[in-house]
């Protein structure tokens, strides 16, 4: 049986694919700590109702490689931008704040742990439901 076509599996992979893409944007920012004029960046916000929707859409199938994908059609989790109104920026033209994206991964890190216990909990409500025989 495979666990992601159910709706709450699925929804979990998103958002623990959407913090790993986070925290290496977040990596890469802290990476690029002394690089003369870079602007730190981050993912658009996960929230599940954008998930919610998208799952609720049917997906294209390419079954030719010369077929393209409709408009604003896209298979990513989040997209990285750059952050609009840094609060502090360097002399060099840097706007990493290296406390601020420590700070962000120790929040994605939290966030990483509990989406595991959600997926832990559930995987263990649904072997409880085929053990009882749904009774």
């Amino acid at each position: 049986m495979d666990l992601n076509t159910l709706g709450v599996f699925k929804l979990l992979n998103k958002k623990m694919d959407w913090l790993n893409q986070r925290h290496e944007v977040l990596a890469q920012n802290v990476a690029n700590v002394d690089t003369p004029n870079y602007k730190s960046s981050d993912l658009t916000p996960f929230t599940f109702k954008s998930a919610l929707g998208e799952a609720h859409r049917l997906a294209p199938v390419l079954t030719n490689p010369g077929h393209q994908l409709p408009p604003g059609y896209t298979d990513e989790v989040g997209e990285a931008k750059k952050d609009k109104t840094p609060y502090e920026t360097k002399p060099d033209g840097n706007s990493v704040v290296v406390e601020d994206q420590m700070l962000k991964m120790s929040q994605s890190g939290q966030d990483y742990t509990m989406i595991t216990n959600l997926y832990k909990k559930n995987l263990s409500l649904l072997k409880l439901a085929i053990r009882s025989g749904g009774s």
